[in-house]
């Protein structure tokens, strides 16, 4: 969802005219995979230090 819409939501609940409610996608528990360009300087560099 675009930002500004978020934003738009977010003023309409503050303001009590609308209701919001939040449901997570069980798609998403997990954290992001590295994108294809990350990859590449991960095994040019090695990951980094914890």
């Amino acid at each position: 969802m675009p930002s500004h819409r978020a934003l738009a939501m977010f003023r309409g609940r503050n303001e009590g005219v609308l209701q919001l409610s939040l449901n997570a996608d069980p798609q998403f528990d997990e954290p992001p995979k590295e994108s294809h360009g990350e990859q590449i300087i991960i095994d040019h560099l090695g990951p980094a230090p914890e």
